[in-house]
């Protein structure tokens, strides 16, 4: 990587809705890494979440991009919900590194992860494509050995960076669940978010 290469570190996930957790995650990530841009990617459906209901695409990404607002190194891409669903991961980098030259792209992923990744669409290419942003969770690895079913050369072919940023105790379906129950959700999401869920009625029939 040369002096002028730009680090991109990308965050993907359904963010049904964005929170407060996602976002102080992506700051100190963005923050450790030295990261030029953090590009929140919202999956139109993800591979592992088919079935399941959430708010529209449409709504997730408005969400996000109020909720960045402001921050001169989060941006928010709607290239996942552009395409037929449902998202995978190795596609979005194979157009993201046509889209983005000259930029180090590295993927931001829990360690509860790493035991799945062997599910991933063409995962053995996929780890030639980025390096891997690793965030602790409690209980896993900070040194796993090549997960299961995956070449350990691939394994091996980028860099896997280990973060510090801590577990932020804030989850998508607890904002779900209360604002499905009528209460208050001041304080997990942005005032902006909070006012977008609120004017959609978003939420209201999730269990």
């Amino acid at each position: 990587m040369t002096a002028n290469t730009k680090k991109l570190l990308l965050f993907g996930g359904t963010f049904d809705p964005i929170h407060n957790g996602h976002l102080a995650t992506a700051a100190a990530a963005c923050n450790e890494l030295a990261a030029d841009e953090v590009c929140f990617m919202p999956a139109a459906t993800s591979p592992f979440k088919l079935g399941q209901a959430c708010a529209s695409a449409s709504h997730r990404l408005a969400m996000i991009e109020l909720a960045i607002a402001g921050n001169p190194r989060f941006t928010a891409s709607d290239l996942e919900i552009t395409f037929p669903p449902p998202s995978y991961t190795f596609n979005t980098l194979q157009r993201l590194q046509v889209m983005h030259s000259n930029t180090n792209i590295l993927l931001l992923i829990g360690a509860d992860q790493l035991p799945k990744l062997h599910a991933w669409l063409n995962i053995n290419e996929l780890l030639r494509l980025a390096d891997l942003a690793i965030l602790p969770r409690p209980g896993y690895s900070t040194a796993p050995a090549a997960p299961a079913q995956i070449d350990p050369a691939a394994w091996a072919a980028r860099p896997r960076l280990w973060l510090a940023t801590p577990l932020t105790p804030i989850s998508s379906t607890h904002v779900r669940q209360r604002v499905a129950l009528g209460l208050p959700i001041s304080g997990l999401v942005p005032p902006a978010v909070e006012r977008y869920i609120n004017q959609h009625a978003l939420y209201r029939q999730s269990a």
